[in-house]
């Protein structure tokens, strides 16, 4: 139960850093688009922080249960959650909504490859948690 109080930990630890890449490590762009009606909106990357924010959020919760909760089947499937987290966090921020078209962009240089990092090292350590609370279930039946 110890490596699996471990996962939950690191997990909490990288959802911590996931939600606070976008904003204070790597941060997005801040600057302002200018629409075709005169108004100004936030760029694209700006919402794909909030997306990698929220997952990242998600992501430490999940671990803060897998953490505190003392079952191999509670484990297996926070492991679970935190790996689909992670996709769907990759899926929507990068693929959905994407970040600048410029390659110079802070988005594109730091924040983005910072995310991917994150959220490969997310699903190591939920694939991990998942394996390892199948292997106590499996020793205590």
């Amino acid at each position: 139960m110890k490596k699996i109080m471990t996962a939950g930990i690191i997990l909490s630890v990288l959802g911590i850093f996931l939600a606070l890449v976008p904003w204070y490590i790597l941060p997005v762009c801040d600057t302002m688009v200018e629409l075709s009606n005169g108004k100004t909106a936030p760029m694209g990357c700006h919402y794909m922080g909030v997306v990698v924010t929220m997952g990242g959020l998600l992501t430490a919760f999940t671990g803060i249960f897998m953490a505190l909760m003392h079952s191999a089947a509670a484990a297996v499937v926070l492991g679970i959650q935190s790996v689909v987290d992670s996709l769907a966090t990759v899926i929507v921020s990068v693929g959905v909504i994407g970040t600048c078209k410029n390659a110079k962009m802070p988005c594109r240089m730091g924040t983005r490859p910072a995310v991917l990092l994150l959220c490969v090292l997310i699903i190591i350590v939920g694939t991990a948690g998942v394996f390892r609370g199948l292997k106590e279930k499996r020793k205590g039946s």
